[in-house]
Formats: C-alpha cells, sequence, structure tokens
C-alpha cells in the first residue's frame, strides 16, 4: 500500500477510536451530572433556597446574588406546592449553551409532578465547575 493509501486509513482509524473514548467521556459526564442535580434537587425540595444557591456553580453565584436567587426560587416553586414524584426524561451533553462561558454543560429534563401542577417540565442544567466538580447552573420549571 503506498502512503496515499496509508493517511486515509490512518484518519478513518483515528476517528474510529476516538468517538467511542468521546462517547464514554460524555456518558460519564451525563451520570456525574445527574447525580449532582439528584443532590441539589433535593434541597431545592426542601425549600433550603439559600443552600441551593451555596451550593450551585460558580458562573450562577457570581451572576446572581444569594438575595435574588432565593426570591426568583420562591416565585418559581412556592406556587407547585410540594413535589409528589419527578422522572427524567432526557439528559445532554454540551459545550457551549447561550449566556454562558463554553465549558461542560449536562441539560436534564425532568416532567415532574407538584402538589398543584402535574406534568411540569423542571429543566436543570449542572456544569463542571472550575474545580472539576459538577454544580447547577441553571434551573427553570414550564
Amino acid at each position: 500500500m503506498n502512503r496515499r493509501g496509508i493517511l486515509p486509513l490512518l484518519v478513518g482509524l483515528l476517528f474510529c477510536v476516538l468517538t467511542p473514548a468521546q462517547a464514554a467521556g460524555e456518558a460519564q459526564a451525563i451520570e456525574q451530572a445527574k447525580a449532582a442535580a439528584r443532590a441539589w434537587l433535593a434541597v431545592a425540595d426542601r425549600e433550603d433556597y439559600i443552600r441551593t444557591w451555596q451550593q450551585a456553580a460558580s458562573v450562577l453565584r457570581r451572576s446572581t446574588s444569594q438575595y435574588d436567587w432565593v426570591t426568583l426560587a420562591v416565585d418559581l416553586r412556592s406556587p407547585l406546592g410540594a413535589l409528589k414524584q419527578r422522572e427524567l426524561q432526557g439528559a445532554s451533553y454540551a459545550t457551549q449553551l447561550p449566556g454562558l462561558p463554553d465549558g461542560e454543560y449536562v441539560i436534564l429534563q425532568y416532567r415532574s409532578d407538584f402538589e398543584h401542577r402535574d406534568g411540569a417540565t423542571e429543566t436543570v442544567t449542572p456544569m463542571r465547575d472550575s474545580d472539576g466538580r459538577w454544580r447547577v447552573v441553571s434551573y427553570f420549571v414550564d
């Protein structure tokens, strides 16, 4: 085989090796982010919104004061009432999200039933923080 034939073969083999490795890394990131989100949501479900801010990603803490976060969380969650059940519907890995610095993110969507609202969609986005730990940077209920 001549050199021209070897180069495309090597590039193809490299792609085949990197793609599964990248997928495995993303799968591990998703699992770590899901664990961080579960822990953070448990705190939110107890209505300990100060602690949710304290445990949030540094990006969120730098951009939103504790007071503003607690006010937003109370306004968002109080009308819903207590959580009855929550089920993960999807998880996706991303390195770029609008309005946030480039990094590692996992967007998690849950179907959640609350005391006063069934079928809500909770979107929780953990990110790998500067210390390597996964922390929530965004939370929304629709």
